[in-house]
């Protein structure tokens, strides 16, 4: 599997709806890290690419009663290790402080330096060893309306064909009470 296509099919569930996509860029060596700098004086391949995109997307919220539009841009980058073994280990951070909820003329935004961050690892056969996701924004109105918990969540899984798919995908909108 190409790596784009594997980056593809990693941020197809989180973006779903999106539009205005640009690719990403290409591999940037200073800004590789610490850990893929070495691994990949290990033998190790690492390929690092930074990427933006916008997401817009309608989701109900039971404690608003309605469905909300989540839109705005979202930045970030991918790191991809492929170990000597053939093994793959990938990370993605996703800046989504820009990102805002809206319901009618109410609106939600991101705590600063709000992000999501996955972390997978697959063995040398293709097996999904190890899927970690963080995925937990808080949304802030600014005017003592209940903040908003949002709740992303995603399961891979690797099938016999070579491709990622999702298994189930969590997305969930929750009052977490009136702001202080």
């Amino acid at each position: 599997m190409s790596r784009s296509r594997f980056t593809t099919l990693l941020l197809v569930p989180l973006l779903a709806g999106a539009c205005d996509q640009s690719g990403p860029t290409g591999l940037d060596q200073a800004a590789i890290g610490p850990t893929a700098a070495l691994l990949a004086g290990s033998g190790a391949d690492t390929e690092r690419r930074e990427f933006n995109r916008f997401v817009s997307f309608t989701t109900s919220v039971t404690c608003l009663g309605g469905s909300v539009l989540v839109r705005g841009p979202i930045s970030g980058w991918e790191q991809v290790v492929v170990k000597p073994d053939g093994s793959l280990h990938v990370t993605q951070f996703l800046d989504v402080a820009d990102v805002t909820i809206s319901l009618g003329d109410e609106l939600w935004t991101a705590q600063p330096n709000a992000s999501e961050i996955f972390v997978l690892n697959f063995s040398a056969q293709g097996t999904l060893r190890q899927s970690e996701h963080v995925g937990v924004v808080t949304f802030r109105a600014g005017d003592g309306r209940p903040a908003l918990h949002f709740v992303h969540q995603i399961h891979l899984v690797r099938a016999p064909d070579g491709s990622v798919q999702v298994n189930h995908q969590i997305l969930d909108i929750s009052c977490i009470g009136p702001e202080r």
